[in-house]
């Protein structure tokens, strides 16, 4: 591709925000956390024992207004990419990598080639997730 075609840094830099902007209004935090965490719907909010501290009271709070969840007990919080990337133990692109595949959105590349190495390691993954929820007896609710 020539300079003249090539989009510049700022065009780049757009496209990827619109692309995050998309697969976070496809990726409902109640939803996406209630795969993890048994969800109980209490007045406006759902809540749930907390995923990142042992306890047996819930106080682990999800806001489908707001998209947003915070745990009473651990002060843990943020929205649907920090629960992924706490939860999957990843940066904050590959949680965004991982919803945007759940999703069904296309993952834009970053630079030639980079993807190909990448995409076999993330079929990989997501096949293991996939063998792993039939053998616990699949996703919570």
């Amino acid at each position: 591709m020539s300079a003249a075609m090539r989009p510049s840094g700022r065009a780049v830099s757009r496209l990827a925000d619109d692309w995050v902007e998309r697969v976070r209004a496809a990726s409902d935090v109640v939803e996406v956390i209630g795969q993890t965490v048994q969800l109980k719907r209490v007045g406006r909010n759902w809540t749930g024992l907390c995923p990142f501290h042992n306890e047996k009271t819930p106080s682990f709070s999800v806001n489908p207004d707001r998209q947003f969840y915070h745990c009473f007990g651990c002060k843990a919080g943020g929205d649907v990419f920090r629960f992924v990337q706490e939860t999957e133990k990843v940066e904050f692109l590959e949680a965004v990598e991982l919803l945007s595949r759940r999703a069904g959105i296309p993952i834009p590349e970053r630079r030639p080639g980079e993807r190909a190495v990448r995409a076999p390691l993330l079929e990989a993954l997501d096949q293991a997730r996939a063998r792993g929820a039939r053998v616990s007896g699949g996703p919570r609710p």
